[in-house]
């Protein structure tokens, strides 16, 4: 399969080719399909209306005060409107999300921030799809490992792979064959 030969827009296009390493055959590609909310984003979003609600009080409250204590929320606005921008955030990032497999891994390539270009890989090996998830449409999730990250509650888990691919049962098909193809070799 030909980069030029698939429906990806030119920016697109970029930035798969400045991922791939020479030489390395490109067999499938797609990309997500964009959904604003999702379960992680729902629960911001809600969190989002109460901080600003809150926010909106605390404010009115020491502008009583004065006018120089009404502008120590300011930092308090500028948190609330990034949560409840962030699934406005996370669809600009999906429309411009690549999933790419090649004869040697599976690859998830997003922009970044400031122009910056991010990509997870996965190198092709049996058993590699953890879980698959689908939806009526078709479409669905891939989870092909794991991110570990610690917080105050301590260590959690958080999916990654091909997320609201659509398809999802013929690219897991896909992933599978070929896997079981490299183990013959």
């Amino acid at each position: 399969m030909k980069l030029a030969d698939t429906e990806l827009s030119y920016e697109d296009r970029q930035m798969v080719e400045n991922n791939l390493m020479r030489d390395e055959e490109l067999l499938w590609v797609g990309k997500p399909v964009p959904r604003l909310f999702s379960v992680g984003s729902v629960v911001t979003f809600l969190f989002s209306l109460f901080w600003l609600g809150f926010i909106a009080f605390w404010t009115w409250g020491a502008a009583e005060g004065g006018a120089i204590f009404a502008c120590f929320s300011i930092p308090f606005w500028c948190v609330g409107l990034c949560l409840f921008l962030s699934p406005l955030w996370n669809l600009r990032t999906q429309k411009r999300t690549v999933y790419l497999i090649t004869a040697r891994r599976a690859m998830e390539v997003y922009p970044g921030l400031f122009g910056s270009v991010k990509s997870r890989v996965w190198p092709l090996e049996a058993g590699m799809v953890k879980s698959c998830t689908m939806r009526n449409d078709g479409s669905g999730d891939l989870v092909l490992g794991y991110e570990y990250r610690r917080g105050k509650h301590g260590t959690h888990t958080i999916p990654s792979g091909f997320m609201n691919v659509p398809d999802a049962r013929r690219v897991e098909q896909f992933l599978y064959e070929l896997t079981e193809s490299h183990q013959a070799e």
